[in-house]
């Protein structure tokens, strides 16, 4: 059972829409023609992740269990800015920069958490369970250390562009203040030669 504002609102059918939306969506966009893509795995996933949260949220309400409903909002809102800010524009390079970052920062996680274990035996028992979850993905890469290696590598050539980008605008906003402040040294040292020049009346 919904809030009241909820039902009034309608949401538990909008709910139930944006499932069904998914459905046609992998009924009718996707085929031997029209492969998904990584740009569309991430705004399905963003979508499913934000309807799933609302369920949530609204069995949390109805079973008057609300510790936990600012963690799931926060959640929320963010999945929800990431998705307003894929489909803004260059949809496709967001989508894919998201779901590189995503899988990047899991496996990063995943490796402090593995260093930071003692028990020898469980680590090596983690890792066997990972490096199995990750050969049934049916990828190139057949253990933890080669997933990583691979999203690293991901990860940091998808940044470098933009790292690249920022730092010659970077660059050539020093330049231009240089050149500014020189110029302007340049203008003072004139008008103060000038001044001692011509005898002041």
């Amino acid at each position: 059972m919904a809030t009241e504002e909820c039902e009034e609102l309608g949401m538990d059918s909008l709910v139930r829409d944006c499932d069904e939306v998914i459905g046609i969506i992998f009924d009718s966009k996707f085929d031997d023609k029209h492969p998904l893509e990584v740009f569309d795995t991430a705004i399905l996933t963003l979508y499913s992740s934000l309807i799933d949260k609302y369920k949530t949220v609204n069995i949390l309400q109805d079973q008057r269990v609300t510790t936990e409903v600012n963690l799931i909002e926060r959640s929320f809102i963010e999945q929800y800015v990431y998705l307003l800010f894929i489909l803004d524009k260059h949809t496709k390079e967001r989508g894919r920069a998201y779901l590189i970052n995503q899988r990047y920062e899991s496996y990063r996680q995943t490796k402090r958490l593995l260093d930071n274990l003692s028990d020898e035996k469980q680590v090596r028992e983690l890792k066997a369970s990972i490096d199995g979850i990750i050969k049934a993905d049916r990828t190139d890469r057949q253990t933890f250390a080669d997933g990583l290696s691979y999203f690293s590598g991901k990860f940091e050539n998808l940044f470098k562009p933009a790292l690249l980008r920022n730092e010659q605008k970077r660059r050539k906003l020093l330049a231009k203040f240089i050149i500014q402040r020189n110029s302007q040294q340049h203008q003072a040292d004139r008008s103060t030669r000038f001044c001692l020049m011509v005898p002041c009346q």
